[in-house]
């Protein structure tokens, strides 16, 4: 079978072997060699040096030692469980937002914040021509357990908290919510619910 590789944007580095290591250059001269890892959402910098010369990297990539290797991964997802709750929560809520935007009262679901795995759905209704909409945020339970352990962990605020990173000052804490198809009753045993209201969404 043939080994794929991602479309990636720049101009590969050559002679190493693969399409997707990308080549950076300096006004000084430097050159350094770059790789993103779709899988991990990571750009790693797997490489400099101060003048035009790319062997260095040639002699790395023919060694097997210029992609990041396993001890590299694990020392990324050590530090990546040190990041904040926010951090980790912050771009898949806003993309789960913005597709209930695009999909006005329908309910989207996803799974969000890494090894939080917070399973969330979103539901926005717009106020007629307004910028301003309604959304409802649905924790569905129960949670994982390694989420306690994260660095700022709401606990029981965990709703209000996913409310105010949208920014949110007008909160309700909803008995239905919306299904696309009308409502139906909060189901306390299986999900928790916050209404932010008034929130400022692009169109």
């Amino acid at each position: 079978m043939t080994e794929r590789f991602p479309a990636v944007g720049g101009d590969p580095l050559h002679s190493v072997g693969r399409p997707d290591i990308i080549s950076l250059h300096s006004f000084a001269g430097g050159r350094a060699a770059t790789w993103h890892d779709p899988d991990t959402a990571v750009v790693w910098f797997l490489g400099f040096t101060p003048e035009h010369d790319y062997t260095l990297f040639e002699g790395r990539a023919a060694a097997g030692a210029l992609p990041p290797d396993e001890n590299d991964e694990v020392l990324l997802e050590l530090e990546r469980e040190q990041l904040g709750f926010r951090t980790r929560i912050r771009t898949g809520l806003d993309e789960l937002v913005q597709r209930a935007a695009d999909t006005p009262a329908t309910p989207q679901r996803g799974t969000v914040g890494g090894i939080l795995r917070l399973e969330l759905s979103a539901t926005v209704i717009r106020s007629g021509e307004d910028a301003l909409c309604d959304v409802w945020i649905l924790v569905h339970l129960p949670l994982e357990p390694e989420a306690s352990h994260v660095p700022g962990w709401p606990g029981k605020d965990l709703p209000i908290t996913l409310a105010d990173m949208l920014g949110a000052s007008d909160l309700d804490y909803p008995t239905e919510v919306p299904t696309g198809l009308g409502s139906r009753p909060l189901d306390p045993r299986s999900e928790l619910a916050i209404l932010a209201r008034n929130i400022l969404l692009g169109p």
